[in-house]
């Protein structure tokens, strides 16, 4: 099925959110954004993203990460570069407006979920407490909130919450709603959302009493004694041991109450990389940016057709952005996933960039036709 629909709904969304001004008092001072990144407030965040690269791939998650992250580095000897305590209410006010972004972001996020089939009674294993979806701890996911289930979403016409917390007009409330109500119509019309209500209308009382006895041992196996006996206290071994038993879990069922968790899965990662991945790019970035002369390209086909090239320009890309190659074979955006240095003597220092290809956002975003 076509993914155009979600590409244009994701696009018409990033341009409602970027007008609203408390969201750019937040954007503009990103590194990617501000006319420099040497000094102040984008010089502290270029030094907190050269410390936790993922830091960029996520821009909308960055309000309540930023003081986590700086709690952490100065366990480690601080930060190089402009510090926090020098920075006074600018920093304390562009927390607040970053703060307002991810929770007007969650918020909207929450309510697109509240639109899978079978919401709220979802009997997914990735549900069970402590998971990398549920837990209340550092995770690479955009986590559900705890009782989200219970606060009615599904009866909700509209994101309750994101307008008034972006502060905006009435006319940007309408802008949030109409392009919340295009974006949910979009993903209900995709393959992973028919694929998840189809798994769902298949559970039968076997099936359900499955899904029933995975979650309670995920409850076990990811108690918070367990997990801290496995590593009490780095977030990221913790995480890792998260997806771990998790996967172990769901490759345990079988048969429908298998198809379910897979289908599950596959429409909230399909939720969370296009609402939250890629609409936090364009919206805060735009979808301009453009990779000229890329070299040795190679391209892997698969589900998700990845490309790997070397940059020979002096772009320095981010982990996240969004971008366009200045090559005839790849016409889609692609999202970046990774980036190697190496060093050679014939061209010093030469970044090797991996991307998934975003099929037709290229008709999408830029009109052409395949």
């Amino acid at each position: 099925m076509t993914r155009i629909p979600l590409w244009k709904a994701i696009e018409e969304q990033s341009v409602v959110w970027a007008s609203i001004p408390l969201f750019r008092r937040f954007a503009d001072h990103l590194p990617r954004n501000a006319p420099q990144r040497a000094a102040g407030l984008p010089g502290l965040l270029q030094t907190i993203q050269a410390s936790a690269s993922w830091a960029a791939a996520r821009p909308l998650r960055l309000g309540f990460a930023i003081p986590w992250l700086l709690e952490q580095l100065e366990k480690f000897g601080g930060l190089p570069g402009p510090k926090p305590q020098d920075l006074g209410e600018v920093l304390v006010s562009w927390l607040n407006a970053a703060q307002r972004v991810e929770s007007a972001h969650r918020d909207t996020v929450a309510w697109l979920r509240s639109r899978l089939p079978g919401y709220p009674a979802l009997p997914a294993p990735q549900l069970a407490p402590g998971t990398p979806l549920t837990t209340v701890e550092f995770s690479w996911r955009l986590t559900w909130a705890p009782q989200e289930r219970t606060r009615g979403l599904q009866l909700q016409s509209d994101p309750p919450n994101a307008g008034k917390i972006l502060q905006a007009t009435d006319s940007q409330q309408r802008g949030l709603n109409d392009t919340a109500h295009s974006l949910a119509a979009a993903f209900e019309r995709t393959e992973e959302w028919i694929r998840l209500s189809v798994a769902a209308d298949a559970l039968d009382g076997d099936a359900r009493a499955k899904l029933q006895n995975t979650r309670v041992k995920l409850r076990q196996r990811l108690a918070e004694k367990v997990v801290t006996a496995y590593e009490p206290n780095l977030a990221m071994p913790r995480d890792e041991y998260r997806q771990l038993v998790l996967s172990e879990e769901i490759k345990a069922l079988e048969g429908v109450a298998l198809e379910y968790a897979n289908a599950f899965d596959a429409a909230e990662q399909l939720v969370e990389m296009v609402a939250s991945d890629i609409f936090g790019q364009i919206s805060v970035y735009g979808n301009s940016d453009i990779f000229t002369k890329p070299q040795d390209l190679d391209i892997q086909p698969g589900d998700q057709q990845t490309v790997t090239f070397t940059l020979a320009d002096d772009s320095w890309p981010d982990v996240g952005m969004v971008a366009w190659l200045d090559d005839p074979f790849i016409v889609d955006a692609l999202h970046i996933t990774g980036i190697n240095f190496n060093h050679n003597e014939a061209a010093g220092m030469v970044q090797r960039v991996t991307g998934v290809v975003l099929e037709e956002t290229a008709a999408a975003w830029r009109g052409f036709s395949s």
